[in-house]
């Protein structure tokens, strides 16, 4: 994974309807275009493989965000999700618009925020921000026309959610199989329903990280470095996380009713920074090493599929607060330039 540092953007060099002339023009553009379009409808080309395939589909959105002009890139946005528009039309299952065009818009932002030169480490904290106030009044809207509490729509939205993506998973056929993980979704959504902001925010994180790695790949076709490698192997947490993960934790051990799930919710948010910071040393260290791509691949596959793992990187964050793996407070080559 060689990621190189971004170059100047074309348009600060380039005149605007020249550079996207080009890129309009560019068959490898046309090519994720044409991944945004097709991204939606992975679950129904791909069983079981393709509902994972569906997480992969705001990078290309990133790439518009990043090149083009906002009215352009708004443009192709609306392109990329015209042929979900037309089966929705059709068929009525307002679903696959909806998850399709909020994974868009995820990817879009990202890319406006790159574009613009913000980190990007605080370019995911500004688009999970806006996301989440979206998120949040779309259900409290729902809920007020439903005339039930919000609490009450967001355990029955996410037990929807959990049999829809079970549905891909279980033969229709297998009623015994069907029924077990129907009383396992009952069983977990009320649990689910009282961390699903803290969980929200961290997988859209996670989901931006690895859109903006694809998408950095991508942008190597148009001689554009997206992110560059020092902005994320120095990069560290504010000293402020530490003591909102202190106190949560406190929170989580000793207090009871609202104050305790704001506490596990702020508990885990923090272990996922945290988790981001484990991830950041392990990186500076497959760099140091100048470990091969395949190496990298299994090692993070192998940490996804391990629960402990992922415990465990969030550990090596917090101890690169004290220990400073990759002496970011000496002389770090990565910290010039």
């Amino acid at each position: 994974m060689d990621w190189v540092d971004s170059k100047t953007h074309p348009l600060d060099t380039n005149p605007m309807n020249s550079w996207e002339g080009q890129i309009f023009r560019n068959k490898v553009f046309l090519l994720w275009m044409l991944g945004a379009m097709v991204a939606p409808f992975f679950p129904f080309f791909i069983p079981y493989v393709g509902n994972l395939l569906i997480l992969f589909s705001p990078s290309p959105y990133l790439l518009f965000g990043y090149l083009l002009n906002p009215v352009h890139a708004l443009v192709s946005w609306g392109a990329g999700l015209s042929p979900a528009f037309i089966y929705t039309l059709k068929t009525g299952h307002w679903n696959l618009l909806l998850v399709a065009g909020q994974l868009a818009i995820t990817g879009l932002l990202l890319g406006i925020f790159l574009r613009k030169g913000v980190h990007p480490i605080r370019a995911i904290m500004f688009t999970v921000f806006l996301l989440g106030i979206f998120e949040g009044l779309s259900f409290w809207l729902a809920s007020m026309k439903k005339g039930v509490p919000i609490g009450d729509w967001v355990e029955g939205y996410i037990g929807q959610q959990l049999k829809e993506g079970g549905r891909a998973f279980i033969s229709p056929q297998d009623q015994l199989q069907k029924q077990a993980f129907e009383a396992m979704v009952n069983q977990i959504k009320g649990v689910l329903r009282s961390i699903y902001p803290s969980m929200v925010v961290v997988v859209t994180s996670l989901l931006c990280l690895l859109n903006m790695w694809l998408a950095h790949l991508g942008g190597r076709s148009f001689d554009v470095g997206i992110v560059r490698l020092k902005d994320l192997l120095t990069w560290t947490p504010k000293k402020e996380a530490l003591w909102v993960f202190i106190a949560s934790g406190f929170g989580l051990l000793f207090l009871d009713g609202g104050v305790k799930v704001l506490s596990l919710n702020l508990f885990i948010v923090t272990c996922g920074v945290y988790f981001v910071q484990g991830v950041v040393v392990i990186i500076w260290w497959l760099e140091k090493a100048r470990a091969a791509g395949w190496m990298r691949i299994l090692l993070f596959a192998f940490i996804g599929l391990q629960q402990f793992l992922l415990f465990l990187v969030a550990f090596l964050g917090i101890l690169d607060i004290w220990v400073d793996f990759r002496r970011l407070r000496k002389d770090n080559p990565l910290k010039e330039g």
